[in-house]
């Protein structure tokens, strides 16, 4: 008993030292200290939220992105919207419910003639023109939904619901300019309930005006001159801390990768058969040369992947800009998907001259290739006055063209303006 005794004073110590050393482990993973320090050790950590295809993740924010929408009451009067992004974005989201059931419960599309269409847009009912064509799919997936019938295979630039008849029909327009109609389930109350909660402002299309005859017949008309804003602009080039970010996100592990600055001042990193190019210019290129571990992919994911990796990139520094899906070209035989992304200020979108904002491509589900471009915008309180889009469609259409409104990207400060478009 006396032996026992003595010994208890220092199994206790080491038991209360055991108990302290748990607790200090279960409080630093609680802080997340232990998985960003397993993160920096471990090559592609980061992949599965943002390089490589993962169908479990969070649906990325702010996707769907309309440039324009147009609301027509059952008496045919319509509420526009364009060129301002909050603007468009509350109508959008007005009718969210009602866009993503029609997605998940659209029969079979049929092909309709152009002048079916626009009789359609004169039905109560929304109107959407996104920026590039958007497959339905994903549309479906960032509002929460679920596409499975044949018009999940479809690519839509502009979308429309129209209560025709006895129901609500799901009407859209392919990047080729095919238009089609599918029959839904959505309720013709609903929707016509909620175009009554817009008052007309006197949007109109171009194909109800004679004069823009030469232009795409769907541009949307609004009243008045056009005010935007003048931009500042910038590159933040990243450096220290942004540029281990920067490489973590691409997959490489920034504590291994090699690095060497060429004659013109562009760093070079080379690390696991992957090669990563930074210039002055804050332009990024990304390339993967080794075989890369199939992660399995589909569309969704890829769209999903590339824009996580953008938002972790590009999109944390791009101030007043947002990102919009541009492109998305997939290549069975190759086993590649090529998702595009361009910058958008306050909804009118952002020319660069070296092309796309953000351009990857995926293999197997893994990034194999990019290029990134990183810009600041910044609003500022100065304002330009444009022509109105009536005066301005009808000069493109002259040259059997139509008007679309952009900011020029180049220098140090950006300028909206008007340029003819093939539609």
């Amino acid at each position: 008993m006396r032996e026992w005794r003595k010994k208890l004073p220092g199994a206790a110590r080491k038991l209360l030292i055991l108990l302290l050393l748990v607790s200090a482990g279960l409080l630093l993973r609680e802080a997340g200290y232990l998985s960003g320090v397993s993160g920096r050790f471990r090559p592609g950590k980061h992949m599965g939220t943002t390089g490589s295809v993962s169908e479990t993740d969070t649906k990325p924010a702010g996707m769907a992105q309309p440039l324009a929408a147009v609301v027509c009451g059952a008496d045919g009067g319509r509420y526009g919207a364009a060129c301002e992004r909050e603007s468009v974005m509350a109508v959008f989201q007005r009718f969210s419910v009602d866009v993503v059931e029609a997605l998940g419960s659209a029969e079979t599309p049929r092909v309709i003639t152009a002048e079916e269409f626009q009789k359609c847009l004169g039905c109560s009912g929304i109107f959407l023109r996104f920026y590039g064509a958007q497959p339905l799919a994903l549309l479906s997936v960032w509002l929460g939904g679920e596409m499975r019938g044949e018009a999940a295979s479809y690519r839509a630039e502009l979308l429309c619901l129209c209560a025709d008849g006895d129901g609500v029909a799901l009407c859209f327009r392919t990047e080729d300019g095919v238009y089609y109609r599918c029959a839904t389930a959505v309720s013709q109350e609903g929707l016509r309930a909620r175009t009554g909660e817009y008052t007309p402002n006197g949007a109109a299309y171009a194909f109800e005006l004679p004069l823009l005859s030469g232009s795409d017949g769907c541009a949307v008309i609004l009243d008045g001159a056009v005010s935007t804003a003048v931009v500042q602009c910038g590159v933040p080039v990243p450096a220290g801390a942004e540029t281990d970010a920067l490489l973590q996100v691409m997959g490489m592990n920034s504590y291994n990768a090699r690095s060497y600055t060429e004659a013109d001042g562009t760093v070079v990193y080379v690390g696991d058969e992957m090669t990563l190019r930074l210039t002055t210019a804050g332009r990024v290129f990304f390339h993967r040369s080794g075989a890369a571990p199939s992660l399995g992919s589909s569309l969704t994911g890829a769209v999903t992947a590339a824009w996580r990796l953008a938002e972790q990139s590009v999109g944390k520094s791009c101030g007043d800009a947002v990102l919009l899906l541009a492109d998305v070209q997939e290549n069975e035989a190759q086993r590649t998907c090529t998702v595009a992304l361009d910058y958008a200020v306050n909804g009118v979108p952002v020319r660069l001259a070296s092309g796309p904002a953000v351009k990857i491509t995926f293999r197997d589900g893994v990034p194999v290739q990019a290029t990134l471009e990183f810009r600041r915008y910044t609003l500022t309180e100065e304002r330009d006055t444009l022509l109105p889009a009536l005066q301005a469609t009808a000069m493109a259409a002259e040259a059997h063209t139509t008007a679309e409104l952009i900011y020029a990207d180049g220098g140090e400060t950006m300028h909206c303006i008007w340029v003819e478009s093939d539609g």
